[in-house]
């Protein structure tokens, strides 16, 4: 990775996914509320976004989710897996 490329992360300008984010996580032994300021620490559990990239769609999803464009869309998205996970 070039130093370029970490500033462009540093600086918002380049967006890293959450599957990415996760695995940086690991490797500097943090949780990954360490990345988001305005995340407080312990909120977001690692372990929880792990298993979620490393399922078969896991990825897919977490890319799509990441490019909705508002919250309201975020937030249907979730209801719906929350009504498909009540409905197993």
């Amino acid at each position: 990775m070039s130093f370029q490329e970490i500033q462009k992360y540093e600086n918002g300008t380049n967006r890293m996914s959450a599957a990415s984010m996760v695995r940086a996580a690991e490797i500097l032994d943090v949780n990954i509320g360490y990345f988001c300021d305005d995340i407080p620490s312990g909120e977001i559990e690692t372990p929880a976004l792990t298993a979620i990239a490393l399922t078969l769609h896991g990825r897919r999803l977490i890319d799509a989710f990441l490019s909705l464009k508002n919250d309201t869309l975020r937030g249907a998205v979730a209801d719906l897996a929350h009504v498909l996970a009540r409905g197993k």
